[in-house]
């Protein structure tokens, strides 16, 4: 393919994101500098259709299936456009500062949201520079984020998308209307939003979907006990867990509390040590099971979810160290 058709089915998505990546990535010399300059006035231009279609959406926010998926999938493609903006503006601009502002929009932490704007203002072209500040304010500062006047139906949205974005995404939303498919796709997004698996595509989610086993425990049941054997991890789809460090079993005073979208015994299945503490289901629950090998698998194909784990973990150390300094 020269590079003339390549450039062309670049800016048109007919080219997979992770070839793009690859492309816009490479330091091969694929385009030139106006072409790289056009493709990336392209990208924003997308970039800001797909913000303003999900602003739009949002001024009548439901909480269907069809608006949660497409809600998320708007999101995600957002993120890729503007993720593509990006490493083709590094290939015309200072490099560094555009791998700083690249890496705070993976990493889903708005702490760092400083230095991603104060990289892009020292970029040269600043028309460009400028667009994707704006877009990348609204979505790294959410607080100042305001719904779109002009609001347009649900059915609006699908079919826009239906023309314009990658057939998995249009996979994704004919399938959101098959009643087969329902189950799973709530599974798939319940797996998209939580804290262990946020941070992967959901085309990646929708196979990790796909081999977990869903269990169900009533009020008073304990899911595992201190010095149980650890060969799963949890993640909640509805209900209630107390954690409890004490192994008195009728002892329940709880060291967290936790609800839809978080998970827990996963550090017994890392380290392969017994369970440390207690798990107390204190409204019915449901739950998402993942056994030990689906757990190291997982990791070694996806290492983000260890970094999720590791934001987390370093999380509570510093939750018990202040808890420590005022007991002190």
């Amino acid at each position: 393919m020269g590079a003339g058709h390549l450039f062309e089915n670049l800016i048109n998505d007919r080219v997979p994101f992770s070839a793009q990546q690859i492309i816009l990535d490479s330091s091969e010399p694929f385009f030139s500098k106006d072409e790289i300059k056009s493709l990336v006035e392209n990208r924003v231009n997308k970039a800001s259709k797909l913000h303003t279609l999900q602003q739009q959406i949002e001024s009548h926010a439901d909480e269907s299936l069809q608006y949660r998926l497409l809600s998320t999938l708007l999101e995600e493609q957002f993120r890729q456009s503007l993720d593509t903006c990006l490493a083709g503006l590094s290939l015309i601009e200072n490099q560094k500062g555009i791998n700083i502002v690249r890496a705070v929009l993976h990493s889903h932490d708005r702490q760092y949201s400083g230095l991603a704007f104060e990289a892009l203002k020292n970029l040269n072209h600043t028309a460009i520079s400028g667009s994707i500040l704006k877009l990348l304010t609204s979505l790294l500062d959410p607080s100042g984020k305001q719904r779109h006047q002009n609001a347009i139906s649900l059915d609006e949205a699908i079919n826009w998308c239906m023309h314009n974005c990658s057939p998995w995404v249009k996979q994704c939303l004919s399938q959101a209307q098959d009643s087969n498919m329902i189950d799973f796709l709530e599974k798939t997004l319940l797996l998209k939003h939580s804290r262990l698996f946020g941070d992967i595509d959901t085309e990646d989610i929708q196979s990790i979907a796909e081999i977990l086993v869903e269990d169900f425990y009533q009020e008073g049941d304990r899911i595992f006990d201190i010095g149980d054997t650890s060969d799963q991890c949890y993640i909640i789809q509805s209900g209630k867990i107390g954690i409890s460090l004490h192994e008195a079993q009728d002892k329940k005073e709880f060291v967290a509390i936790l609800e839809k979208g978080d998970y827990f015994g996963e550090m017994g299945i890392l380290d392969n040590n017994l369970r440390s503490a207690t798990a107390h289901v204190i409204e019915d629950v449901q739950l998402i099971s993942i056994s030990r090998v689906q757990f190291q698998n997982i990791i070694q194909q996806h290492p983000e979810v260890a970094v999720s784990m590791l934001t987390r973990m370093n999380s509570i150390i510093r939750t018990l160290n202040n808890k420590l300094a005022l007991a002190t």
